[in-house]
């Protein structure tokens, strides 16, 4: 069920600031019949965009039995949810700067399509187990969930560079493979004592968060691109910016492999809890109630974080070069490419944009996924060769960046807290209540001053 308070109160958290919504886990229904019960849902759905992989294959089933035992004193609820979901997306924006010091111009900085296909995969599972007692009831609950998001993140960038002479044209590639486990274990005792209702429990939940290799490789187009009409440029109309890649000068023949961006992250948390509650009705007249309650939490909590990104200046500069001779081995290309890899030979000729955006705009040579993420394994591999070859100037560990938002700690936090809710007659309602908290953290992390390019 659904549990909706709006109103803080002495019994929350005192981070709360707006009331919770608290979702619970159902116990195994009352039933005459001593036959399990079974329920199943079968759903689908369509993705409508031209150019979207498995447009049919989007689903999501759900099982669960239940039944109770020992005339009905222990339930047992278990459910089962897999589900997958086409999340592709057709995407174009633009960025703006103000001009000069000016209040009232802008110049456009650059525009941006982006053809996103995503795939969400998740599967989710709940056992719930309860047992009644006289006057009271044992539950233990376990959830668990995992999903896996794979995207691959085409780009086409139309760059201005206000200011300058110097306007770009760049395709990209960004693929990031993302999984996010939760786990939730609880258990429950609920009570009614001679005088007061006692609710003591005991909760553990864990998260993790992997992307263990996301890679972004970036193409750009060397000569100009036919924007320098645009720059510098003010208070340029929507239909202006949306003629951009009608204008653009396309030439493939000058277009190279500029950078290549590999990261890697892992996130973790971790919560033990125990909490008791105890409350009793107070009937002071026939026109004023109150319940009082009172009780206290003790938690404890472990978070952690670690990123690592390696990156470098730039392959088509002379540093490049052991990193290109790399590349241009382990993907088969001809050796004498140097370091101005062109992007002829990862265009994905069987990938289409389909219409894009409803046929409003043209993107043009995907990147072959296959051919980037065999140079993205390769360069994870072979980093601390190329470190050895002194090449990580144009591929190796960004040292500032892989260790700047680095943590791991943990916390206590115990509170005690006493209340009342007091109703005066069927209209007011009155909450008066006190809590103490206490929260003590402990955290190691990045401390320093360091130039972004320490590498």
């Amino acid at each position: 069920g659904i549990q909706l308070t709006k109103t803080v109160t002495a019994d929350m958290d005192a981070e709360v600031l707006g009331g919770t919504i608290n979702f619970e886990l159902r116990d195994a229904k009352m039933r005459a019949s001593n036959t399990p019960l079974l329920n199943f849902l079968v759903q689908g759905s369509y993705n409508n965009l031209s150019d979207a992989y498995h447009k049919y294959n989007n689903y999501k089933y759900v099982g669960s039995i239940e039944n109770r035992y020992l005339d009905n004193l222990l339930g047992i609820f278990a459910q089962v949810d897999v589900e997958r979901k086409n999340l592709t997306s057709n995407e174009y924006g633009a960025t703006f700067d103000h001009q000069s010091d000016s209040r009232t111009l802008y110049v456009t900085n650059a525009f941006n399509l982006n053809d996103i296909p995503r795939d969400r995969q998740r599967y989710n599972g709940a056992l719930v187990m309860d047992y009644l007692v006289p006057d009271g009831k044992l539950k233990f609950t376990n959830f668990l969930s995992t999903g896996t998001t794979n995207i691959q993140n085409r780009g086409e960038s139309y760059i201005i560079n206000n200011n300058t002479t110097n306007d770009q044209h760049q395709y990209s590639l960004a693929a990031s493979n993302s999984k996010l486990t939760q786990l939730s274990n609880a258990l429950e005792y609920d009570q009614q004592l001679p005088v007061f209702h006692m609710n003591a429990k005991f909760s553990h939940t864990y998260s993790e968060t992997k992307n263990p290799n996301d890679w972004t490789a970036t193409f750009i187009q060397n000569n100009s691109a036919g924007l320098r009409p645009y720059i510098n440029a003010a208070n340029l109309t929507a239909q202006d910016i949306q003629n951009i890649p009608k204008v653009t000068t396309v030439d493939l023949a000058n277009t190279f492999l500029n950078t290549f961006i590999s990261t890697n992250s892992f996130s973790r948390q971790r919560a033990l809890s125990v909490s008791l509650d105890l409350d009793a009705n107070a009937n002071i007249s026939d026109f004023i109630s109150a319940n009082i309650k009172f009780g206290g939490k003790y938690r404890y909590q472990t978070r952690s974080y670690e990123f690592a990104q390696y990156d470098g200046q730039g392959l088509q500069l002379i540093s490049g070069k052991i990193v290109d001779d790399l590349l241009a081995s382990s993907l088969g290309l001809p050796s004498n490419l140097g370091t101005s890899i062109p992007i002829g030979y990862f265009i994905d000729h069987g990938f289409s944009y389909g219409k894009f955006l409803g046929g409003d705009f043209t993107m043009n040579s995907p990147l072959n996924y296959g051919m980037l993420s065999t140079a993205a394994d390769m360069l994870q591999r072979d980093a601390a060769y190329i470190a050895q070859q002194n090449g990580d100037i144009a591929y190796g560990k960004n040292n500032y960046l892989s260790t700047t938002s680095n943590y791991d700690g943990k916390e206590n936090q115990s509170a005690l807290y006493v209340m009342s809710v007091v109703n005066i007659g069927s209209q007011i309602t009155v909450i008066p209540g006190v809590r103490f908290q206490n929260l003590r953290t402990s955290y190691t992390g990045a401390r320093g001053i360091q130039q972004q390019l320490s590498y």
